[in-house]
């Protein structure tokens, strides 16, 4: 009898509570209607309207009301309402509130009257007041245009009014306040009634639950075969419609879903489903007729899915998975208490794994209460920062260890990480910072940590509780909670998966083994390297030589794809030859400086920081540390003196092997030797690995090695502990084993506890504290993202965790940038006329001393000194050129000057030159013209792999004194330059490399799985057709746009040429003559996108666009490199013909960047061009206003085909010419074979005062020459216009010699003196651009 009252009271007595509990929590969370954090308290105080003879709110009438105030924090109140009328003019309403002794409104709004919807609770927010409990508030609604035809009234449903208090999540993880909220939470529920009448759907399952224990007791008959379910199911389906005041999907669902299990355990006929459908649409018809109260929209809804679910009974009633699915419903219903008893039985079996998860949780629990996670290393992310973002990833950042820019190639797979992260969760779900910060990188490292130290040490010692221990070990030791604490993300990441790695190659789990090895690649190059370093000693030790081949074909291919998936950063790193640490870090000297662990600390696993993990301050050994290494390297006494006895392998004795043993030692200490870096003994070791072993030198801080020491010690103390239990209990307790193994556990436990006594003290600082930021940090956050442009802020003497920065708006500690952390010394270099240009250069806008309410900055021997905060200060204020800004708490100063990224000089002042930030890795710059040569500087720290690109030749960075990069400039006209880093090309490949490893993954998975239900050989051809319908589907356009501007059925003119882009490879299209022409047809509705550069801005460059032959509409040129003409289809096949203008000087440059044609269509050659070419040789006259100039009037009329090579400025004559067209005549004329060409150059040879003669002989000259190179060519000879100016010395001069060339060489002279008058031209020598009309209907008239 005893033994069966022990399921019985598990059954009734856990079930019921647990069944409470859901009805609660569901009421709570799914059936209230506002937030969790909300307190909602529905109010009985007076609430009345002045004219109290209709509740009616016309023009004039108030709603007032007064409520004591129940909670802090009040923030909405809720008024329930109902429309008369929505005809003629809407109402407006005035909301007031107020605190009842104050004569001033608290809050004023106005609202319209159409918002309000009858019977809908109306909410009127106003901004939360914190300090309301316990105040009585006046409130007022007034009409100002209500009329009885279109108002509003009051409710006649209680409650009508209610008011709201909203929390904070920070509030909710407050133990003390925690508490109170959750018994005013359910205070609420059960005292509003709207609330209540519609949550008792969820308490069904409890009745139900009670019931079924009736039947099978006292075997009622009216319970066999439970119909008492239907019948409760209809009295539920009754009450939602006709009592239930608020109705959610949620609870519309769950009873669907009981009515479907009652159908099927009664096995009842589709005909109740219809029966019950056409009962609720006949009440439904009586309820209206007799305006009985009830919901006609929950009525239809039920009509609809009753029938629709004797619909599906009718037609699938023998589905075998529909009752197969009801029949698991039905066990689960009629045996709960069997969940509860294996979840007993679990607990059993794994005590020793839930210990070890329990330890490490109440290690770490302060990453699961409020408050900010940040640490030195993990700075507070501002909300400006998400909309700073750029795409990831790429091979430059502008933060880093000194701000001044570096290269980001190991740091990639983090970085890509963050980035990708930020922009799901917190970008396109909304989610919270401080919830994405734990959800993406803390929790991660704890689940992962525990999956991963579980698993291998499991596969280790084939026992849970020495797994647990070894889980123990490594995820709560000094080194992990020194690095957790100071927030290095991608190591603790890294270091939570390396486990793995081992525990995996040791199982031989190749799956595992390539999640293992991706993982540990993603978030650390050098945590990498380790893995890689321990599994070849593991090998090495513990794998037999006959074995090696077998470890080389498992390894293999988890290695490839792993290394694959990396490509994006991997191959950068490869061609850079390994990590290149920014500025002077590469220099052994910062060995000396980073070398904080003894060689006592690092055996003894004990970080050099622990426990306040401030930088640089290191703490004397700790004797209870020193346990650690004897309970390690003790394993080794036992087991040489009994080496034979321990020599069996994992899978026989839970016991390490001796080979295993002896490579954990070695780990051990190999990790220990080299996490004291340059110190003894043997510190020039450290140095010469340093100094010669590749990628060594990404170990500049050597406690990175604490991760060898940290997984040998998690397996040999274990060890040492089994066989110290084993021999207390062969020497003094053989017949009391267990006795044994308590002594064991106690001293294990004491010491560990001992040695994290500061954790369970709140003693750790970093991640494990609760900060919140000061509110002046927020605004100094404003202050800098205040101006777009990029501009640094230097920290004095150096930041803090909380000082807003961003690719953007990076932060330059004063200590890095001049080496001092002095104030009289960072004083005076402040005052140097080279310090100020020096900031001014690297874009330093803002200057600002950190609060350090955390006393981490100002320190004097080991200890907080505010008087050194006010040296700094101080020195700022004797500044002249620095502006003080008004922020209480902190002190922020700005820079007089402006500055810029990039900046220039003419010798005479430096000048900013306009610039834009594509990504950190590529910007645009315009730059002003120069009559001397000149250099640029780009305010980054230097490398060798940026570039300048001026449309012709890619330029590379020049080292400057200050290691900035420079650039030089040797051009009179203003250029629009790109400057991009060359390494980002490799990330770009490794890009694609790592999407097609993907890919390839990805098909790998869907083989694997179709090979369970295909044939091979199938599945084989399935494979390979539907590889080549992807490709030819990408390839061929029709999944993306593709590229099509190598296509040999587009026609260019022959002035294009093709030209490689260096930034991107890509292939591009140029030309340096102005009615430079491309065509093509495509087939099928696609659009085309064609992207045209600028590198001129000063050009009159144009681009038309005609589409069968009618011109269509273009965006305006951008003075900042391209913009994209998009050319929508008209019809199924149509032809684009391109045509660029420019005009300008000799660098006049068209480029077409890319032609995408969108998918499905195809590219097919168009009309060939007019076979009359047509070329003119001439100066701006010729070539001004782009397409409105007159000579491409004249060829369009005539159907021309033509080559302009008209050039601002230039002359006929050579000397002292510009661009003259004597030397140009062969290359830009003789060159084209042209048919007719024609000559418009004189004006400037004219303002220059060339002689007569000097211009009559070089004329004669040309023409002589292209009638010899051209016989069959027809030439015209354009003479000046009419110099109504006085501008030309010799105007009728030098049109009697053209006019004579033209007679001696039989080619038409157009006279030009009457072409336009005085008042068609812009200045005193070019006519305007409404004159070109009629230049060129005038030289049409010459024209043949």
């Amino acid at each position: 009898m005893k033994q069966s009252s022990i399921p019985f009271v598990l059954r009734f007595t856990a079930t019921s509570v647990a069944l409470l509990l859901f009805w609660l929590i569901s009421a709570l969370t799914i059936a209230s209607h506002e937030s969790f954090t909300v307190l909602t308290y529905p109010e009985n105080s007076s609430i009345y309207v002045v004219t109290p003879e209709s509740n009616v709110l016309t023009k004039g009438r108030v709603l007032r009301g007064e409520f004591v105030a129940r909670e802090n924090n009040l923030g909405i109140v809720t008024i329930k309402l109902d429309g008369i009328g929505h005809t003629g003019e809407e109402d407006v309403l005035v909301f007031r509130l107020k605190e009842k002794t104050r004569h001033d409104w608290l809050y004023t709004n106005e609202y319209k009257g159409g918002v309000f919807r009858k019977n809908k609770i109306f909410t009127f927010g106003f901004p939360i007041i914190a300090d309301a409990k316990g105040k009585t508030y006046h409130f007022e609604l007034a009409s100002l245009n209500g009329t009885e035809t279109n108002a509003l009234r009051i409710s006649g449903q209680n409650p009508v009014f209610t008011s709201r208090y909203k929390f904070s999540k920070l509030d909710l993880l407050n133990v003390n306040f925690l508490g109170h909220f959750l018994l005013s939470k359910v205070y609420t529920l059960f005292i509003n009634p709207d609330v209540m009448s519609s949550t008792l759907i969820f308490i069904m399952p409890l009745i139900l639950y009670w019931l079924s224990l009736l039947y099978m007791t006292r075997r009622i008959s009216l319970f066999i075969r439970h119909r008492y379910l239907a019948v409760l199911i209809i009295l539920m389906i009754f009450y939602d419609i006709l009592f239930a005041r608020l109705h959610w999907d949620v609870v519309f669902f769950i009873i669907l879903g009981f009515w479907f299990y009652t159908l099927y355990v009664n096995k009842l006929s589709y005909v109740i489903s219809f029966h019950l459908a056409f009962f609720i649409m006949v009440m439904s018809i009586m309820l209206i007729y007799f305006t009985i109260p009830f919901s006609i929209d929950n009525a239809s809804t039920w009509i609809y899915f009753l029938m629709l679910v004797g619909t599906i009974q009718l037609v699938g009633g023998e589905n075998k998975v529909i009752n197969s699915v009801f029949a698991r419903i039905s066990v689960l219903m009629d045996y709960p208490e069997t969940l509860l008893l294996r979840f007993i039985a679990f607990v059993k079996r794994n005590i020793a794994l839930i210990a070890a998860v329990s330890f490490v949780g109440l290690v770490y629990r302060r990453w699961f209460t409020g408050g900010l996670l940040t640490a030195p290393d993990l700075p507070y992310y501002f909300s400006q920062r998400f909309s700073e973002l750029y795409r990831m990833p790429v091979a430059w950042r502008n933060l880093g260890a000194t701000s001044l820019g570096e290269t980001s190639f190991a740091g990639l797979g983090l970085g890509t990480y963050v980035y990708l992260s930020i922009k799901l969760a917190v970008l396109r779900f909304h989610i919270p910072w401080d919830l994405a910060l734990r959800a993406l990188f803390f929790w991660p490292f704890i689940a992962v940590g525990l999956v991963s130290t579980l698993y291998t040490g499991y596969a280790i010692f084939r026992d849970r509780i020495m797994a647990a221990i070894f889980s123990v070990i490594y995820l709560t030791n000094t080194y992990i909670l020194m690095i957790t604490g100071g927030g290095q993300v991608g190591i603790f990441m890294a270091y939570a998966a390396a486990p793995l790695v081992l525990g995996s190659f040791i199982r031989r789990h190749k799956a595992l083994f390539t999640v293992a090895l991706t993982l540990v690649l993603l978030f650390d190059l050098r945590i990498s390297l380790l893995a890689f370093f321990i599994l070849f000693l593991y090998v090495l030790c513990v794998v037999p030589v006959k074995k090696w081949l077998e470890v080389v074909r498992f390894t293999m291919l988890p290695v490839i794809i792993s290394l694959g998936l990396h490509s994006f950063w991997l191959l950068p790193v490869i061609a850079a030859r390994g990590i290149t640490l920014p500025g002077d870090f590469a220099d052994p000297k910062w060995l000396a400086f980073l070398s904080w662990a003894e060689f006592s600390k690092t055996l003894s696993l004990l970080h050099p920081n622990w426990p306040e993990n401030i930088f640089g301050k290191t703490y004397f050994t700790r004797p209870e540390f020193l346990a650690l290494p004897i309970l390690a390297y003790g394993s080794l006494f036992f087991v040489t003196r009994s080496r034979g006895r321990f020599s069996k392998s994992n899978s026989e004795n839970i016991f390490p092997s001796y080979r295993m043993l002896i490579f954990l030692s070695l780990l051990g200490l190999i990790g220990a030797f080299l996490s004291k870096g340059v110190n003894p003994p043997f510190g020039e070791l450290y140095q010469w690995f340093f100094s010669h072993v590749p990628f060594f030198s990404a170990f500049r801080e050597p406690t990175k090695f604490y991760i060898l020491t940290a997984i040998a010690y998690s397996v040999l103390i274990p060890s040492g502990l089994m066989l110290l239990r084993e021999w207390i209990s062969n020497r003094w307790l053989s017949k009391h084993p267990r006795i044994a193994s308590w002594i064991v556990a106690i001293l294990f436990i004491g010491v560990w506890v001992v040695t994290l006594i500061p954790v369970f003290q709140n003693k750790l600082n970093g991640s494990f504290a609760r900060v919140e930021a000061p509110d002046f940090y927020e605004r100094l956050a404003s202050i800098i993202t205040t101006k777009q442009e990029f501009s640094r802020t230097l920290a004095i003497p150096r930041r803090n965790r909380f000082m807003y920065e961003s690719e953007n708006h990076p932060v330059v500690s004063a200590s890095e940038l001049f080496y001092t952390s002095d104030a009289g010394r960072i004083a005076e270099i402040l005052k140097t006329a080279t310090a100020t240009a020096m900031l001014k250069q690297l874009a330093v806008r803002n200057f600002v001393v950190p609060d350090d309410f955390m006393h981490e900055i100002f320190l004097t021997d080991r200890t907080y000194d505010p008087l050194l905060k006010q040296q700094f200060v101080h020195a700022l204020d004797d500044l002249t050129y620095l502006n003080r800004e008004d922020v209480e708490g902190i002190d922020i100063y700005t820079f007089d000057d402006e500055s810029g990224l990039f900046s220039g000089g003419n010798n005479q002042e430096e000048i900013l030159f306009p610039y834009k930030m594509y990504s950190p890795v590529k910007y645009t710059v315009s730059i002003p013209g120069y009559n001397t040569q000149s250099r640029m500087i780009f305010a980054q720290a230097y490398h060798s792999g940026w570039r300048m690109w001026d449309g012709i030749r890619a330029i590379q960075s020049e080292k400057t004194a200050d290691g900035l990069n420079s650039f030089p400039i040797a051009t009179q006209s203003p250029i629009t330059t790109e400057i991009y880093f060359e390494p980002q090309r490799f990330v770009d490949i490794g890009v694609k490399m790592s999407l097609v490893v993907i890919l390839i993954i990805f098909m790998m998975v869907v083989a694997s799985i179709l090979a369970r239900f295909v044939p091979i050989k199938i599945m084989y051809v399935v494979f390979i057709i539907l590889s080549g319908a992807l490709l030819y589907g990408w390839f061929g356009g029709y999944f993306r746009a593709r590229e099509v501007i190598s296509s040999p059925n587009i026609r260019w003119s022959e002035e294009w040429k093709t030209i490689k882009n260096p930034i991107n490879g890509n292939i591009e299209k140029m030309s340096t003559y102005g009615g430079s022409e491309f065509r093509f047809t495509v087939l099928g509705k696609s659009a085309v996108d064609i992207t045209v550069a600028d590198f001129w801005p000063e050009q009159d460059s144009a681009v038309e666009v005609w589409v069968n032959g009618k011109e269509v509409a273009t965006p305006e040129k951008s003075n900042i490199s391209e913009h994209v003409i998009h050319v929508e289809p008209p019809s199924s096949s149509y032809e684009v013909r391109v045509r660029m203008y420019c005009s300008g000087d000799e660098f006049c440059r068209s480029r077409i960047r890319s032609i995408l044609l969108e998918t499905g269509g195809s590219i097919r050659p168009a009309k060939p061009a007019s076979p009359k070419r047509v070329a003119v040789l001439g100066d701006s006259l010729a070539s001004q206003y782009g397409a409105d100039n007159y000579i491409y009037e004249v060829a369009d009329r005539n159907g021309w085909q033509l080559r302009n090579a008209s050039y601002r400025g230039s002359t006929l004559t050579a000397e002292p010419g510009k661009s003259p067209g004597k030397l140009r005549l062969k290359s830009d004329i003789i060159s084209f074979a042209p048919d007719i060409i024609i000559f418009a150059l004189g004006t400037n040879d004219a303002i220059h005062n060339i002689p007569v003669d000097t211009f009559l002989r070089d004329y004669r000259e040309m023409i002589g020459e292209v009638q010899k190179a051209l016989p069959h060519a027809k030439i015209y000879t354009v003479g000046l216009l009419a110099d109504f100016s006085g501008t030309f010395a010799n105007e009728e001069g030098y049109n009697n010699a053209i006019m004579k060339i033209s007679e001696e060489y039989n080619a038409t002279y157009i006279s030009m003196t009457r072409s336009i008058e005085k008042k068609d031209f812009a200045d005193n020598v070019h006519p305007s651009r409404e004159a070109q009309k009629i230049l060129a209907d005038y030289v049409l008239t010459f024209i043949e």
